[in-house]
């Protein structure tokens, strides 16, 4: 897609964060509305962000990419945020499992 975009062709993207992908989901979940789902996810600019887009709240595992690069830079979950620019993209929960939300 890069390679496209840089010749100067059109591209959609579909996947997450864009949007597109969770109303799909959701157009075929009956009767159940964004509020009831939780997003549980490991990546922070992809699956916390996507949910966010579209009210659903998440849970962060922190035993997969994201928590790998806290500990690998030695931060906060909000440091990492603050440093990110991400302020405003903290998942609902987070945590190393569900037991611990």
């Amino acid at each position: 897609a890069d390679a496209i975009i840089k010749q100067g062709g059109n591209v959609t993207l579909i996947g997450k964060p864009e949007p597109f992908i969770y109303h799909q989901i959701l157009e075929n979940l009956d009767d159940i509305r964004p509020q009831e789902i939780l997003m549980i996810g490991d990546t922070i600019d992809t699956d916390v962000m996507g949910a966010k887009q579209v009210g659903i709240d998440s849970f962060l595992v922190l035993t997969g990419n994201t928590g790998n690069d806290l500990r690998s830079c030695g931060q906060s979950l909000e440091e990492y945020l603050s440093q990110k620019g991400w302020s405003n993209n903290k998942p609902t929960y987070y945590g190393d499992n569900l037991k611990e939300a």
